[in-house]
This record gives structure tokens, sequence and C-alpha cells, in this order.
């Protein structure tokens, strides 16, 4: 990192309360690409860090941007090139404003009712219904050409 970055801080591997400390001293969060990072998108979406993301072709590649979309962060932040994913992380970097309405949205976003179940909530079963359905639907949702299905879709296609 230090390479090409001089005055980087790179924290050494740590528990998870100093992870997040770490964390909470960041602005911007740039996902790894093509292969995203499910625990560290919770973590700064909890932490209201604005993300920017690179979205691919293949699952792995859209995980982040699909959560992301989920919190309902400007799209603008989910980016398909190297030069956009470069445009998008300097407009986030460079525009305080921005960022800080931003994250701002994220602190009023209830993170935990969008991604967390719980015991008592329908939700539960549906991780297991969702991957029956992908089983059983795979040349149907291959076919289709969509890449994101809302549970009203999926209901209609079943």
């Amino acid at each position: 990192i230090r390479k090409w970055i001089p005055n980087a801080i790179v924290h050494p591997r740590s528990d998870y309360n100093s992870y997040l400390a770490n964390m909470r001293n960041c602005d911007v969060h740039l996902s790894s690409y093509p292969f995203g990072g499910c625990n560290s998108n919770l973590d700064s979406m909890l932490l209201a860090i604005p993300e920017v993301a690179m979205e691919g072709v293949e699952y792995h590649s859209q995980q982040d941007c699909g959560m992301m979309r989920a919190a309902g962060v400007p799209e603008w932040l989910i980016t398909y090139h190297p030069q956009e994913y470069e445009r998008a992380a300097l407009r986030l970097i460079h525009n305080d404003a921005e960022r800080v309405a931003i994250a701002r949205h994220l602190q009023k976003t209830d993170i935990g009712a969008i991604f967390f179940a719980r015991k008592d909530d329908a939700r539960v079963d549906d991780y297991l219904d969702l991957f029956s359905w992908i089983y059983n639907k795979h040349e149907r949702i291959v076919e289709s050409g969509k890449r994101y299905w809302t549970v009203d879709e999926r209901k209609a296609l079943a």
C-alpha cells in the first residue's frame, strides 16, 4: 500500500472492536474488486462511511452494489469501469458536503432492519427459500437476463 500511497496508515490485524475504532477514523470505503466484502460493507454502513464499488458480471462482484442499493445510497457510487470508479472515489473524497450527506443518509437508515433477520422475523426462512428458488428456476433466471429480483418478482416467476 505504501508503495502507491506513501502516507497511508496501515493498521495491523486486530480484534473486532479495535478494527471498528480504526474504521471510525475513515471518511470513505473503497470497495475491493472483483471480490466484495459483505462484512466490511455492513461495518461501513453501520458506521455511516460512504462506499464506492465497481460492479461486474459475476455474483461475487455484485454483492457490494446490491447491498448499497438496498441501503439507498446514490447510484453514482456504483460504477462499472475503473475510470468511473476513480472518478466516483475522487468525487466522494473531494466533495465534503456530498460525502457528509451520504453519511447522514446512512445514519438515518436502519441498516439492521435491512440486513439482519431476527428469530421472530418471517425473513429467517427466506434465505433457504431464495436459494431453493434460484436452484429450481436457474434456466428461467438466466434466460431473463435480469440481474436483480424483488421478492414480488420472484413470487411472480414461481
